[in-house]
Order: structure tokens, then C-alpha cells, then sequence
């Protein structure tokens, strides 16, 4: 049997990379991130990198190649902590849009997105579209 892959946008430092290591070892992850210093510590760690900018980046596999895609879009300009909540009007923001780009063109099996509160309304308007390309998906806020 071929090995699971999974990409993961937005990686960081590599915590939903050991997240995945310890509950599915035989799973091939590579994360993309535009942070050399996460990069850095997420290789350090043992986890595959790409240094990209994913705003203009595109999927590197073709479709079916790759079994899941999980996303955390930057949260900043969507967070009740920042006093603008830009959204969509910070560059940043539209970094959202990511996901559902690489979920249509890689066609995965699975995708598992989150993000602050703020831009759920984005989340769900990405889910109509993914709905519309056959994905069965569920949004909502998840009080952890």
C-alpha cells in the first residue's frame, strides 16, 4: 500500500505536524510555511518543509495524489484581539482563500481547516463551493 500523503498550509513550527506523527506514523506530511525560523525549528523537529509564499504559490502534486489537506490560515486579521479586523481588506486576509484553491486542484480525499471565530462567514462561503465540487462539509465553532 502506498503511503498516506498529507499537506499541511500554513505549518508553523510543526505542532500540527507532531499532532499527526504520533496519531499516524506511516502518514507522509509536508508543510508549507513562509516563516524560515518555523521552517527551521519544524525541520529541526524532523518534519518535511517548504519555504513558500502560499499566496501565490501553487499545489505541487497532481489531483488524487494526495489523501488530505489541512489549513490554519493566519488568524491575525480576523481576530477579536486585533483592533482593525480587517479581513478581507488585509492582505493577510485573503490568505483564507488558500485552502479551498488547493482542496479544488489536489481533489483530496479530506481537508480539516480552522481559524478564529470571525471568519467563519468565510469558512461557509468556502464550504458551498467545496459542497458544489462534491465534498460533504460541515463548519461551526468549536469551544476547546
Amino acid at each position: 500500500m502506498a503511503a498516506r500523503k498529507v499537506r499541511i498550509l500554513f505549518a508553523g513550527a510543526g505542532g500540527t505536524c507532531e499532532g499527526l506523527r504520533q496519531v499516524a506514523p506511516n502518514v507522509e506530511s509536508l508543510g508549507y510555511d513562509i516563516s524560515e525560523d518555523a521552517c527551521a525549528t519544524a525541520e529541526a523537529a524532523g518534519h518535511v518543509r517548504k519555504l513558500v509564499n502560499l499566496a501565490d504559490y501553487e499545489p505541487d502534486a497532481e489531483p488524487g495524489e494526495v489523501d488530505g489537506v489541512i489549513a490554519s490560515p493566519t488568524c491575525r486579521p480576523w481576530s477579536t484581539a486585533n483592533a482593525t479586523r480587517r479581513g478581507l481588506d488585509d492582505p493577510r486576509g485573503r490568505l483564507i482563500n488558500v485552502p479551498a484553491r488547493w482542496v479544488l486542484a489536489l481533489r483530496p480525499r479530506w481537508t480539516a481547516w480552522e481559524i478564529t471565530p470571525l471568519a467563519l462567514p468565510a469558512f461557509q462561503w468556502h464550504a458551498a463551493t467545496l459542497r458544489g465540487a462534491g465534498y460533504s462539509v460541515v463548519t461551526g465553532l468549536l469551544r476547546a
